[in-house]
């Protein structure tokens, strides 16, 4: 429940602990004093799990007229140890931890999750790697060898771009793997000159292990 007027417009996000766990963002309005349920969700579940669940009043200015009109148009009326106030003015921030499920299970699923998705993660590095490798090692010549496995290599980098395009961009490694996953492109052509394709896609698997690496579970 919240005493912010009917009509105030919320951004709702939930996110497990840890670097690899599942996070959600919804827009929301308050009616009749409540927020959430199926306007929020959409009607979608929430797996179990523990999340972080963050509530943030959009900025005053972003309001509704008749919003405006009663916590003021920079939020100058709204009181209490939930505000907060910068330069653009004032807002609410609430921040509290849920449980979906019983503890243990919460608690389990959401390390299951974050474990599956680094594992994941690590299992594209890998491949990565592999094709790196293979595009140096390449003889760079128009064979029809070297065609056959450009064109198996090229068609491995897109399903594996395909899928880092499904995860969520703040997980540790994730931009440098799909960085990688781009160049690498022509790292693994017969063309020549192509050393300087695979110098950087090098580095930025060297960068992406490291961020797996220093990631939390929880």
């Amino acid at each position: 429940m919240t005493n912010l007027p009917d009509n105030t417009e919320l951004v709702v996000s939930a996110e497990e602990p840890g670097d690899f766990g599942e996070s959600y963002s919804v827009f929301d309005t308050v009616r009749s004093g409540r927020f959430g349920g199926e306007s929020a969700s959409g009607g979608a579940t929430v797996p179990e799990g523990v999340y972080l669940v963050e509530v943030t009043m959009v900025s005053p200015g972003s309001q509704p007229e008749d919003v405006q009109n009663v916590i003021g148009e920079s939020g100058e009326r709204l009181t209490g140890k939930l505000v907060k106030k910068d330069n653009h003015g004032a807002t609410v921030v609430a921040r509290t931890k849920v449980l979906v499920g019983s503890k243990a299970v919460a608690e389990a699923a959401s390390v299951k999750r974050a474990t599956e998705r680094r594992a994941a993660l690590q299992r594209i590095l890998t491949s990565l790697d592999r094709l790196e490798r293979a595009g140096r090692a390449s003889s760079h010549e128009f064979t029809p060898e070297c065609m056959a496995r450009m064109r198996a290599d090229q068609s491995s980098l897109k399903n594996i771009a395909s899928e880092l395009s499904q995860m969520a961009l703040p997980l540790p490694g994730v931009f440098d793997l799909r960085y990688a996953a781009s160049i690498l492109q022509s790292c693994v052509s017969c063309a020549d000159g192509v050393m300087d394709s695979c110098d950087d896609g090098r580095s930025k698997l060297r960068a992406a292990s490291a961020a797996i690496a220093a990631g939390k579970l929880r």
